[in-house]
């Protein structure tokens, strides 16, 4: 069996309710199509992956999943992963 490299993991999703939680009207989210929702969700992605997604994901993989990446920018040198319970 090989590993799926390019298999993707999601992290989170974008809702209604979460521009609520930021202060946005009811009455504006109401007129917000589902297409403005998407454009909305690509630019958090876009702007994610240019400021904190890289050291988010270094604490993440800190946290025990594998041991000798974290904190570097380069791909594991090691094979030896630890469970994170």
């Amino acid at each position: 069996m090989t590993t799926d490299w390019a298999k993707p993991f999601p992290i989170t999703s974008l809702y209604r309710y979460d521009l609520q939680r930021i202060g946005c009207p009811n009455e504006q989210t109401d007129t917000l199509t589902d297409m403005d929702m998407l454009k909305i969700a690509q630019k958090m992605q876009v702007l994610y992956l240019q400021s904190a997604f890289w050291k988010h994901l270094e604490s993440a993989v800190a946290g025990g999943f594998c041991l000798g990446c974290a904190g570097k920018r380069t791909h594991c040198p090691t094979s030896l992963y630890v469970q994170p319970w």
